[in-house]
């Protein structure tokens, strides 16, 4: 049986790494490009309000806070079906 050591400083190291900070942020315009296009687009408010946020060693893509309204559209609510543009999104990205 083969023992696996994992250096848990070297992988917390990568997040802040600038080659991988730079992929992650090109990673989050591809799936926020995605997510905008199948967004609805009453006004496009809010589907331009969403973009990628970078933290060290993650990526996430949404709408902004003044776009909140936004999760009710993506998942839905008793009386409207969700439109799951984000999970779409990501579908559709070739990562």
């Amino acid at each position: 049986m083969a023992t696996v050591i994992i250096d848990e400083a070297a992988v917390r190291a990568l997040g802040t790494d600038p080659q991988v900070q730079a992929m992650l942020a090109d990673l989050g315009r591809q799936v926020s490009g995605a997510a905008r296009a199948g967004a609805p687009h009453r006004t496009g408010a809010g589907a331009a309000s969403i973009g990628p946020h970078l933290d060290p060693g993650e990526v996430r893509v949404g709408w902004d806070r003044a776009h909140d309204y936004m999760r009710f559209q993506n998942f839905g609510t008793r009386y409207v079906t969700g439109k799951h543009f984000l999970e779409h999104a990501l579908d559709y990205t070739h990562l």
